[in-house]
């Protein structure tokens, strides 16, 4: 049989893509497109027979699914990983990774699932040739100890099986970067299996592949990508919040910043900040430090930012309180536009603090637990949360006489300009 290398190099290779949600179906596309033969693991039977039948977990997704449909003969999806893993020559895993609720500490069960598994097949197949590809985000040296728990568990050294971590760039429901577009960085426990691993995606991408000295430089390089974010959205919320109290309008503010040319780069201000990877990463960062040794600012930054659902729903009691409201309607659950992820969404969180103060009712048309329309006009206070294309254009749509009797609370900035329409507009 060839080995590995070769099987790269003349695009024979078989691929398991392990976890697919809104990374692991991009990365099952790839493949599949690139004429990969492909398998691809869920535990979730339901998503497995929405996929089989040509349907998305996700609304948004449906575009992805059609293009994987078009490329299915390479296909085959299971929810059992020992079904597949004998004729795998390239694992990618692409699991959740949660944080711990309470102590804020990285919740590694998924991926640990996962390794348990191939370490489960590797102990009546120790010979087997394998290379395993961290995609789901992780704690700086995350990949090396999953590498060294193997060794463990199958208490012999692994020199047949391949580590490497290449952090996910995707970004749902942004058309403009398909997966295959965006430069990747990657990182190997060896230099051997740095040098694999870019072999193999400089196959699959139609962007720059950067290689790193080490799989902890991939890992950190990821997690400081998105704490990057979320500091700098902590200056704007921070500002924004700040400048509302001295009555300056903050967006104007970002929009004069924006005409330098160089040496600066605009953030916008929100109700918070949601999704799977800002709202962790930070805490995955912060985990590579011992305690005396924590960088404060990224502490401090996640601290505004969670606060930010909080102010916001104090604002809407403030506005329901002095014009004597009986009835809100909250405008998006999803944390992003044009997408149905909740996680971590803090309109959700906005939503759950006001139930005991005020009638309140959250529509989401990406969302099917809140995709039951309201009758708009039948609330005199909206708060858009989540500027979807679709909800955008339904209140553009709306009459001037009913619009004319909202209060709107925009806290994405996303109507102003049709501000003069609705009785008082209020942004963050």
């Amino acid at each position: 049989m060839k080995d590995l290398e070769t099987r790269i190099k003349n695009k024979e290779e078989t691929v398991t893509v392990v976890g697919l949600g809104y990374v692991g179906l991009q990365v099952v596309k790839m493949l599949t497109k690139r004429d990969i033969k492909t398998y691809g693991v869920d535990v979730d039977e339901k998503k497995i027979e929405l996929l089989n039948q040509g349907k998305s977990p996700m609304k948004e997704y449906q575009e992805i699914v059609d293009e994987i449909n078009k490329y299915s003969k390479n296909l085959k999806l299971t929810t059992d990983l020992h079904e597949v893993i004998n004729d795998t020559d390239i694992v990618i895993i692409s699991v959740p990774t949660p944080i711990n609720d309470n102590t804020k500490k990285p919740n590694l069960t998924y991926l640990t699932q996962v390794v348990d598994k191939i370490g489960e097949y590797l102990l009546t197949n120790p010979s087997k040739e394998l290379m395993v590809i961290i995609e789901s985000t992780v704690p700086p040296g995350t990949t090396r100890k999953m590498k060294e728990y193997l060794v463990k568990k199958c208490q012999k050294e692994m020199d047949n099986v391949m580590w490497l971590h290449c952090p996910e760039r995707i970004d749902p429901g942004n058309k403009n970067y398909p997966i295959e577009t965006i430069p990747r960085v990657v990182g190997g426990t060896t230099d051997k299996e740095t040098k694999l691993g870019y072999d193999f995606y400089s196959s699959l991408l139609d962007a720059e592949v950067y290689p790193v000295d080490s799989a902890e430089i991939a890992e950190m390089a990821k997690v400081f990508e998105n704490t990057f974010r979320d500091v700098n959205i902590a200056l704007v919320n921070e500002l924004a919040m700040k400048c509302d109290k001295n009555g300056i309008d903050f967006y104007s503010v970002v929009k004069a910043a924006s005409t330098k040319p160089f040496g600066f780069m605009p953030f916008y201000p929100g109700p918070g900040v949601g999704g799977h990877c800002i709202p962790k990463d930070p805490y995955y960062l912060l985990s590579a430090f011992k305690e005396e040794n924590k960088p404060k600012i990224i502490e401090m930054a996640r601290k505004i930012n969670e606060s930010m659902p909080d102010y916001v729903t104090e604002k809407i009691k403030e506005i329901v309180k002095g014009n004597r409201i009986d009835k809100v309607l909250i405008l998006g659950a999803a944390y992003k536009k044009n997408t149905s992820d909740t996680r971590n969404s803090p309109a959700i969180e906005i939503y759950k603090k006001l139930l005991n103060n005020v009638d309140t009712i959250i529509y989401d048309p990406y969302v099917e637990k809140f995709s039951n329309k309201p009758e708009f006009s039948k609330f005199g206070l909206w708060v858009l949360t989540t500027d979807h294309d679709e909800i955008i254009k339904e209140i553009k749509n709306m009459k001037d006489n009913i619009l004319g009797d909202i209060i709107m609370y925009d806290t994405r900035n996303a109507v102003k300009d049709i501000s003069n329409k609705f009785k008082k507009y209020v942004h963050i």
